[in-house]
């Protein structure tokens, strides 16, 4: 009688192991490979891939005028507290 409740409890475990464990591990490592294939098919059939040096501008051009704010005087208030 104690083997079959023994069995039965050990068979419960193994079970929500199986299936709260090893089978949500199984799919998110299943789905992450796959996101990466994806990604690299993505990348490599679409010609979005330019190489690495492409992202950057080596010969930036003119740059743009930037007018430097001048503090206005009338924008600070003193604060005084009143009591």
């Amino acid at each position: 009688m104690i083997r079959y409740f023994i069995g039965v409890f050990l068979f419960y475990w193994l079970f929500r192991f199986i299936f709260n464990f090893l089978v949500p591990v199984f799919r998110a490592t299943r789905q992450m490979k796959q996101q990466v294939r994806d990604f690299q098919s993505g990348m490599n059939g679409k010609g979005n891939y330019q190489g690495a040096t492409s992202n950057y501008n080596t010969d930036p051009g003119p740059k743009p005028q930037q007018q430097e704010e001048k503090p206005r005087s009338g924008d600070y208030i003193d604060f005084e507290d009143v009591k």
